[in-house]
C-alpha cells in the first residue's frame, strides 16, 4: 500500500511539472535560460502568429448561445489554427494559456514563467459554456463519425463506398472515389433504409414463415416419436431375452454387461422424451411468436427497425439518383408494389 501511495504521489508531481513546463504549447514560444546555479528555467512568451487567433477563439466561444454556434466556431478555427475539433476543445480547457495551471485542489495557480495570452476571467467564462453545452458538443462530434448500419457499394463498379466523416454536428458521407455522383450521406441512407423496410414488412408473409417452421418442427417430432417406439420395442425385447438367458447365480460380469446395455436404452429413451417435450413447447412458442410479430411489426421503434435491417438486408447499392436494397428471404415477401429501388432525396 505504501509503495502504491508513493507511486501515485510521484505520478501527480510529474503531471504537475508537465502542466507548469510543457515541452511545447500552441500560441507560445519557449525560451530556455540557464541560471547561475547550473539549472535551466523555461520561459513562455506569446507567439504573435497565433496569439490573436487564440484570443478571438476564446472571446467568440465565451459568447455562444447555441450548439450550432459552437460547431461553426470549431469549424472556423479548425482551419485557422490547423487543429482538429478534439484538439480545439482541449485548447479551450487549457489554463496554461492564462499563465495558470490547475492543481489537484481544483484551484488555478499562477505561473510566473509564463506571459498570459487569455485573461483568467475569460477562460472561466469559456469553461462555463463548455460545461453548459457538453452533451450537445459530444453528440455533434459523435454524429460526425457515425457510420451506416450497412456499408453500401457503388452501383456502377460494385466496390464498397468510402466513408468521409462529416463536419461537427453533421453526418458523414459515403462516396465512390471513381464515380463522384455515386454518394449519399449517412442520415439520408438511414431514412431510405427505414422507409424501404417499412414497406417490405407490410409485404412479409409471416404465416408462410410460421407454416415452414411448424412443418420442420413436426418432422422432428415424428422422427423422435419413431425413435422412441423403436427404442421401447428394443428395450422390451432385450429385457425378455435377458430374463430368459440369465439367472441370479450367473457370472456378474456378463450380467453387468447386459445391465449396462439396458441402461443405455433407458438413457436414449429419456433423451428422446426430453427432445419431444422441448419440440412440443417450441411449437407453442412459434404460435405465440407469430401472434406477437403480427401485432408488433407496425409498432417498431427506429432502433428496432435498424436491428431488423441488419438481419434482413443483404446489400445496398448506391446509384446516381436511386438506391437499390437487396433483401434476404425473398421467398417470404409477397409479390406486388414493393419499393426496393428507392429514389435518392
Amino acid at each position: 500500500m505504501s509503495a502504491q501511495f508513493e507511486g501515485r504521489r510521484i505520478s501527480t508531481r510529474l503531471s504537475d511539472a508537465r502542466k507548469r513546463n510543457p515541452p511545447s504549447m500552441i500560441g507560445f514560444k519557449k525560451k530556455v535560460i540557464k541560471q547561475e546555479n547550473g539549472q535551466t528555467q523555461r520561459f513562455y512568451t506569446p507567439d504573435p502568429d497565433k496569439k490573436d487567433e487564440l484570443i478571438n477563439l476564446f472571446t467568440e466561444f465565451a459568447n455562444v448561445e447555441s450548439r450550432d454556434q459552437i460547431f461553426n466556431i470549431l469549424m472556423k478555427y479548425k482551419a485557422l489554427l490547423d487543429r482538429k475539433e478534439f484538439r480545439l476543445l482541449d485548447i479551450l480547457r487549457t489554463p496554461f494559456l492564462t499563465a495558470h495551471y490547475e492543481g489537484t485542489d481544483g484551484a488555478y495557480h499562477k505561473l510566473s514563467n509564463v506571459e498570459p495570452i487569455i485573461p483568467l476571467e475569460l477562460f472561466k467564462k469559456v469553461q462555463t459554456k463548455l460545461d453548459e453545452f457538453e452533451h450537445g458538443i459530444n453528440h455533434g462530434i459523435s454524429l460526425s463519425y457515425k457510420t451506416a448500419i450497412k456499408t453500401p457499394i457503388c452501383g456502377k463498379c460494385q466496390k464498397e463506398l468510402k466513408f468521409k466523416k462529416g463536419q461537427i454536428g453533421e453526418t458523414g458521407i459515403y462516396y465512390c472515389s471513381k464515380h463522384k455522383k455515386y454518394s449519399i450521406s449517412v442520415i439520408d441512407l438511414h431514412e431510405i433504409i427505414i422507409e424501404s423496410l417499412k414497406l417490405e414488412l407490410c409485404k412479409i408473409k409471416v404465416e408462410s414463415i410460421q407454416k415452414i417452421t411448424q412443418n420442420a418442427i413436426t418432422k422432428q417430432i415424428k422422427y423422435f416419436q419413431k425413435d422412441l417406439v423403436e427404442n421401447y420395442s428394443q428395450l422390451e425385447s432385450f429385457c425378455i431375452k435377458f430374463s430368459q438367458q440369465h439367472k441370479p447365480t450367473d457370472d456378474s460380469r456378463s450380467v453387468n454387461k447386459a445391465m449396462n446395455k439396458i441402461h443405455n436404452f433407458k438413457d436414449r429413451l429419456a433423451s428422446s422424451e426430453t427432445q419431444l417435450s422441448s419440440l412440443q413447447n417450441l411449437k407453442e412458442e412459434v404460435n405465440a411468436l407469430y401472434r406477437f410479430v403480427t401485432f408488433m411489426l407496425t409498432r417498431l421503434t427506429e432502433q428496432e427497425h435498424f436491428e431488423l435491417a441488419d438481419l434482413l438486408i443483404a446489400g445496398i447499392g448506391v446509384h446516381a439518383d436511386y438506391i437499390v436494397i437487396h433483401y434476404y428471404f425473398n421467398d417470404f415477401f409477397e409479390e406486388g408494389d414493393v419499393r426496393k429501388n428507392v429514389p435518392v432525396k
